[in-house]
C-alpha cells in the first residue's frame, strides 16, 4: 500500500493509528490467503489420491467390501464387490444383519450362515484378521461360491476404525476340481479293476486240481502272463487236471480264443489235462472259426461242471 502526499508532513496520532489497523489487517489477510491457497491444495490432493483409490479399487480383480468399525455400517463397495454379490451400499445394512441383507449362505447347503461366523463380523468383532468361504444368493437367484479374508483397519494410534474384505468367486474352480476329483476317482477305479483283470490266480482245488477263473478282457500280453502262471502253477502242485474258467472274459473273438488253445496246449505238454469253462455261443464260434483240431480238450459250460468232470476222472 502507497500513500501520496502533495508536500512533506508528519504523521498526526490517529492517522499512524489507522495505518497500523490497516497493516495489521493486510497481513492477517494475506497469511489466511495462503491457508486458504495450501487447504485447496490439500483438498486437490486429496482428491487425486480418492480418485485414484477408486480407479484402482473398481480394477481389482478381487471384490472388497469395507465396513465402519463399530457400527459395521458398509462404506464402500468395489464395482466387482458388486458384481458378485448383487448388491452394493446398502445403507440398511450393519455387522447384526450381513447374512440378511447379503443372503450369507453355507457353502452347498440351504442353510444361512449366522452373523457370528462370518469372516468380517469377526474381524469387527476381535480386531483380527479373519479368513473363510460362503455362498451368495444374488437378486437374480443364482448362487456362488466366495472366499473371504476380512483384515482391520487401524489409524495412527493403533485404534481400529474399519474392516476391509477381499473376496473372490471360486464357483467355477470348485466345480473344476470337482470334475477332476471325480474323474481321478473314475481313473483310479478303472486302474484298480484293469490291475485285478492283469492278476490272474490260480487256485487249488486239491487232488491234483487247478483252476484258474480269467476275469476282464484278454490281450495277447495277458495271454501270455496266464499261460506263464498257469505252466508255474501247476509244475509247482504237480497237477493232473487244470481248468481255465472263461465266464468272466466280457468278449471272445479268434484271439481271445487263440490264446485259449495256446494255454491248453501248454500245460497239455506237461501232461495235465486242460478243461476250458464258462464257454458261451461266441467262445464256441469263434473256437470253430480257427479251424483247428480240438480232439481231446474237454469244453464245458460252467465251472461246476468243470471240478466235477475232474472228480470223476480221478475216481477212474
Amino acid at each position: 500500500m502507497r500513500l501520496d502526499f502533495a508536500e512533506p508532513r508528519e504523521l498526526v496520532a490517529d492517522e499512524r493509528d489507522v495505518l497500523g489497523v490497516l497493516a495489521h489487517g493486510l497481513a492477517a489477510f494475506l497469511v489466511a490467503r495462503r491457508h486458504l491457497l495450501r487447504q485447496r491444495e490439500a483438498l486437490r490432493a486429496l482428491e487425486r489420491e480418492r480418485s485414484t483409490l477408486n480407479t484402482i479399487l473398481d480394477h481389482l480383480p478381487v471384490g472388497v467390501f469395507l465396513a465402519e468399525a463399530g457400527t459395521g455400517k458398509v462404506l464402500l463397495v468395489n464395482n466387482l464387490g458388486a458384481e458378485m454379490l448383487g448388491r452394493g451400499v446398502d445403507p440398511n445394512a450393519n455387522q447384526d444383519n450381513y447374512q440378511d441383507v447379503y443372503q450369507c449362505m453355507r457353502v452347498g447347503l440351504d442353510e444361512g450362515m449366522p452373523a457370528e461366523e462370518l469372516p468380517l463380523v469377526q474381524t469387527l468383532t476381535t480386531g483380527q484378521s479373519r479368513q473363510g468361504a460362503m455362498d451368495i444368493v444374488r437378486p437374480s437367484g443364482d448362487r456362488i461360491t466366495i472366499e473371504v479374508n476380512a483384515a482391520p483397519i487401524h489409524d495412527g494410534d493403533g485404534s481400529m476404525f474399519a474392516a476391509v474384505v477381499a473376496f473372490s468367486d471360486v464357483t467355477q474352480r470348485n466345480r473344476l476340481e470337482a470334475e477332476r476329483a471325480t474323474y481321478r476317482d473314475e481313473l483310479i477305479r478303472a486302474q484298480a479293476q484293469a490291475l485285478a483283470e492283469r492278476s490272474t490266480p490260480l487256485v487249488p482245488l486239491g487232488d491234483g486240481v487247478v483252476a484258474m477263473p480269467i476275469v476282464g478282457t484278454l490281450d495277447r500280453e495277458r495271454a501270455d502272463q496266464i499261460v506263464q502262471t498257469l505252466l508255474d502253477g501247476c509244475a509247482a502242485r504237480k497237477a493232473r487236471v487244470a481248468i481255465l474258467d472263461v465266464t468272466g472274459v466280457p468278449h471272445a473273438d479268434t484271439a481271445v480264443a487263440a490264446a485259449l488253445l495256446r494255454a491248453a496246449a501248454a500245460v497239455r505238454l506237461l501232461g495235465v489235462e486242460p478243461i476250458l469253462t464258462g464257454i458261451r455261443p461266441d467262445v464256441a464260434r469263434a473256437l470253430v472259426g480257427l479251424d483247428v483240431d480240438l480232439k481231446g480238450l474237454v469244453t464245458l459250460s460252467t465251472l461246476q461242471d468243470g471240478i466235477l468232470h475232474a472228480a470223476r476222472g480221478r475216481r477212474h
